[in-house]
């Protein structure tokens, strides 16, 4: 629990645990004059219903108390429970319409978060394993119970809850209508999955993806949380961030470093997204790790080639990659 500027308000950081392997989600209850307010939802699993009622118990924080809901983004971990959340409390639960159209799209067709077989082996992905992706994807919508937002935000549009003023920022990258919360008067980041440490969010390439170059999409979006007067980052998971320009540099660092395995994995003979991924994740990764670890690579192989440093080739049915 830490205090904010005001002395009576409080904002409280609850975990609920997740069924992968990052194992917690951040979600933040912030008490306001009026009740309170809860950023992001957790994952639909009856552990993290069990976790977040035991969390509002333990606070003496009844449902009712809660009038506002502002998620982040889509992913099953961040908004699976919003709908309970909206049952119990009536709150007004707050979303980016860019993420709301692509989870509507999602859950009226399971088949389109994965996307066409062609597009995955043509990259060069086992069709036995693209293949599996469609059932195993379908869990993680099966973690997300269907809602619909109150409202949409309008970014650059504040907020005000008193004594708080929310900022919302679109940050796209990690989703196409990634929300980051700052709340003006104390200076409070809620960066969702856009700022996270000591990992980094996963960019991801793929056919449902509306951003066509997602990694240039992340990096404009993080450079410009640069200038904000940012007391503390509150992520999605992982601890607080204190120095926010400090970790957005390292994360800069960390995708240089990553663009220069990639291209050494390129010169090295590795043409394909699929290829390149083992070679720079290894292959101790589950189906769906590795589904994300191949959205990643194509990722910075888009990136290098919107830069001019890589161009696309088609060798026989394979899309590969060269440095220009």
């Amino acid at each position: 629990m830490m205090p904010l500027s005001s002395g009576v308000s409080r904002v409280h950081t609850i975990t609920l645990p997740l069924p992968f392997r990052l194992k917690a989600v951040n979600l933040y209850l912030l008490e306001d004059c009026e009740g309170h307010i809860l950023i992001d939802a957790g994952v639909n699993t009856p552990e993290a219903s069990d976790a977040l009622d035991e969390a509002l118990r333990d606070l003496d924080v009844r449902w009712e108390s809660i009038h506002t809901v502002f998620i982040t983004h889509y992913h099953s971990d961040h908004c699976g429970l919003a709908a309970l959340v909206r049952k119990r409390s009536r709150a007004a639960v707050y979303m980016a319409r860019e993420d709301f159209n692509l989870l509507r799209t999602f859950e009226r067709r399971p088949d389109t978060m994965v996307g066409p077989e062609g597009f995955y082996v043509e990259h060069g992905m086992p069709r036995k394993m693209v293949g599996m992706l469609g059932a195993a994807t379908a869990l993680l919508m099966d973690a997300i119970v269907p809602f619909r937002p109150d409202r949409f935000y309008r970014h650059g549009e504040v907020i005000a809850r008193q004594p708080f003023r929310f900022l919302p920022l679109h940050t796209p990258g990690h989703t196409v209508g990634h929300t980051c919360l700052f709340e003006k008067n104390s200076g409070l980041l809620f960066s969702g999955d856009h700022v996270l440490d000591p990992i980094t969010p996963n960019i991801s390439a793929c056919p449902a993806n509306p951003l066509t170059n997602p990694l240039g999409s992340y990096l404009r979006s993080l450079s410009g949380l640069v200038g904000l007067k940012v007391s503390r980052t509150l992520p999605g998971h992982g601890n607080p961030i204190v120095d926010l320009n400090g970790r957005i540099r390292s994360i800069h660092v960390h995708h240089e470093d990553r663009t220069r395995r990639v291209l050494e994995a390129l010169d090295a003979g590795a043409g394909d997204a699929f290829t390149v991924s083992l070679v720079i994740f290894g292959d101790d990764l589950d189906l769906l790790e590795r589904w994300m670890a191949f959205q990643e690579i194509l990722a910075h192989l888009v990136w290098l080639e919107d830069e001019g440093r890589v161009a696309r080739t088609m060798e026989g049915t394979r899309v590969c990659f060269r440095a220009a």
